[in-house]
């Protein structure tokens, strides 16, 4: 069947090249300028091949969402000599796992845009390529049963899409978020701009205090977390990221002395009282910046589970009881990954959509292969068509943590509860919309700000969690849109 001249009216034409603006817009996403407006209108996109020639009813059909980095990235990477079909799913702008967890990109968006844009009538295949991290949100299942299309679940990175569109299958490798150096080093930018007034302003505190030397020490230690953390990040030794950043503070804090004793460095040639002064204000402040700095990449990196990252910062919260307290209130530090080996029926879902590589097929079976990888994203859960796989899925974000154990926005700890209970017992919103729901940052997500180009359709933010009825509150890294999708 061919789709109606109105609606044949409606369809966008896109191209696969950046226009200057774009790039610009791109640009300003890395450097976390006007966050919020680097999107794209939602709906159905036609991309011509190398030839100009139309996608045709047999054209595959790609999923995304509205933000333009992953939208540029996607169809930048799509080879010329395919025809194909973009579907773009409202996201408010945000990029593809930190919507899926927000629920944005997820299985009632996904259907509604089948729907609004009549896809049963432009195609005559009933299959849809959507990015594996977008499995947080969308139940595979739940799409096929209600509108007849079935999702195949593509690459985690928009270059290895070609791959795809060969038709060959996606190989374990390319079903795993990696993070390397490139995409942390995009990332500095973002976290250089959103520690610009809290660094400012203790800096100054420093220079009235404790001089010129002191004032120099939080910008060493806001380097050491944001610079050279991300760039040696393979290297340091050590789980926790906060013990990391005490180690790479401790090491910067003796090369910013060894300066002052070789008579070179910026500090040489200061009175005595004020080498004194900044010694002591450097020995507190620089290793202990640098940690805190740090553990908030927790939000930024694949690897941090939600569980780890909360008996990380329930460590430090130790020091205050009542916080520690409430925190406990909403998180558990308690690995919970569990496969229930006689419900399992080997489909191999779980190793479809898993971005960690945990699971392993063994036999007409899965067992758990890698469970210390597991970041608790909860796409296994969402999409095991029968329940074998159960996790407390939620983000890997000490901030979240944090903001949810001091109250910072009120009694909201970031998740999308709307009233419904948690697994710890409690609604944390009193049975109110969530302000997360709505787009605030008041439990430590900002919108989406930037990434990297090698990850940006499939990229490598936050640890995100699974929205649903049945899962815990859901917490999005301050950064969690560090990377594009």
């Amino acid at each position: 069947r061919k789709p109606c001249k109105a609606f044949r009216m409606q369809q966008r034409v896109t191209s696969r090249s950046v226009s200057v603006g774009e790039w610009w817009g791109h640009v300003e996403a890395r450097c976390a300028w006007k966050r919020g407006e680097h999107t794209v209108e939602p709906g159905l996109y036609a991309l011509p091949d190398g030839k100009g020639r139309m996608p045709a009813s047999k054209s595959p059909v790609l999923v995304t969402a509205n933000y333009q980095l992953s939208f540029d990235e996607l169809r930048r990477n799509i080879p010329l000599s395919a025809a194909c079909y973009i579907l773009v799913l409202d996201t408010d702008g945000v990029n593809v796992w930190c919507a899926a967890s927000k629920g944005t990109f997820g299985t009632e968006e996904l259907i509604r845009k089948i729907e609004q844009c009549h896809l049963a009538d432009v195609v005559s295949h009933r299959t849809l390529i959507l990015p594996q991290l977008g499995a947080t949100g969308v139940r595979a299942l739940e799409i096929a049963r209600r509108t007849g299309f079935n999702v195949e679940w593509g690459p985690v990175r928009a270059s290895d899409v070609p791959h795809v569109l060969a038709g060959r299958e996606v190989t374990p490798a390319m079903r795993r978020a990696t993070f390397p150096l490139i995409d942390r080093l995009v990332l500095i930018p973002v976290e250089l701009v959103n520690c610009f007034t809290w660094t400012g302003t203790l800096a100054f505190i420093f220079l009235m205090t404790g001089g010129f030397p002191a004032a120099l020490s939080v910008l060493v230690a806001v380097l050491a977390g944001n610079v050279i953390f991300p760039v040696f990040f393979p290297l340091f030794p050590f789980r926790y990221y906060s013990v990391k950043g005490l180690f790479l503070g401790t090491i910067t804090m003796m090369l910013f002395y060894l300066c002052q004793y070789s008579g070179t460095g910026v500090i040489a040639g200061a009175p005595h009282w004020v080498v004194g002064c900044s010694r002591l204000l450097a020995l507190l402040s620089v290793p202990l910046i640098s940690a805190i700095i740090t553990l908030s990449w927790t939000g930024c990196t694949p690897f941090a589970s939600k569980s780890a990252t909360t008996r990380e910062s329930l460590m430090w919260l130790s020091v205050a009881p009542p916080l520690k307290a409430r925190a406990r209130k909403y998180f558990s530090p308690d690995e919970s990954l569990a496969l229930c080996a006689d419900r399992c029926v080997g489909c191999g879902m779980c190793t479809h959509v898993c971005p960690q590589g945990v699971f392993v097929a063994e036999g007409r079976k899965v067992k758990l292969g890698a469970r210390q990888r597991c970041m608790e994203c909860g796409a296994c859960a969402m999409n095991c068509p029968v329940s074998a796989v159960t996790v407390d899925a939620g983000v890997g974000c000490a901030i979240g943590v944090w903001r949810a154990a001091t109250g910072a926005g009120g009694d909201c700890c970031g998740g999308e509860c709307s009233g419904k209970q948690t697994s710890r017992g409690s609604s944390p919103c009193g049975g109110k919309q969530s302000c997360c729901a709505s787009g605030s940052s008041c439990c430590g997500s900002e919108p989406c700000c930037g990434g990297s180009s090698g990850a940006a359709q499939f990229g490598t933010c936050g640890l995100l969690g699974q929205p649903g009825a049945t899962t815990p509150p859901v917490l999005r890294p301050r950064t969690c849109c560090s990377q594009p999708q």
